[in-house]
């Protein structure tokens, strides 16, 4: 356990960006650190995966895991995280996959027009991260910017616009509203 504390006082703030899940899973080892190369041709930069445990659900634990992070949390809508935003020091970043696996499992059980358009949509914005992947920051920017950009303010327009014609109820609501709930953190 030494090692996986050095770790991460050493490693786990230098970066800006940190991608966090709430997932509850039998504990065989409490962590553990596996580097591979991010980015072509970029030996600097390294992604670090490290699995830190909490031994329930209450939000106090991840202020504590997350108490010398500044800079853009990816995380999906476990109200623990909410705290963390509240100063600015922690920006939210919601996860599309997340919003996109609501509507996908409601397509599987009942498929209709709204689903099948919601999933088409955003396979197109997982299109572009498939052409850009691996390639150098300024490129994934510009293609950001240029591409998903406006495919994103589409997207916004359509669950607004579709929001306003479903039943309160229906589950299809509750979808986008999810999606529209956290659109400022998904885009």
């Amino acid at each position: 356990m030494w090692l996986a504390s050095a770790i991460v006082g050493t490693f786990w703030f230098v970066g800006s960006f940190l991608l966090c899940g709430n997932t509850s899973v039998h504990i065989v080892i409490s962590m553990f650190l596996r580097c591979v190369p991010y980015g072509k041709g970029n030996p600097i930069l390294v992604r670090i995966s490290i699995a830190d445990h909490s031994p329930d659900r209450r939000g106090e634990h991840p202020q504590q895991h997350l108490a010398h992070f500044a800079g853009v949390l990816q995380a999906n809508s476990f109200a623990g995280y909410a705290e963390l935003y509240l100063d600015g020091r922690v920006q939210e970043a919601a996860c599309m996959a997340h919003a996109r696996r609501i509507i996908h499992d409601l397509h599987t059980v009942r498929p209709n027009a709204v689903t099948e358009e919601v999933l088409r949509r955003i396979d197109a914005l997982y299109n572009i991260e498939e052409q850009i992947r691996g390639k150098p920051p300024d490129e994934q920017h510009s293609a950001h910017q240029t591409q998903a950009v406006p495919m994103l303010d589409d997207i916004k327009f359509w669950f607004e616009a579709t929001f306003a014609t479903l039943s309160a109820k229906s589950d299809a609501t509750k979808a986008i509203r999810y999606a529209l709930n956290r659109w400022p953190a998904l885009v």
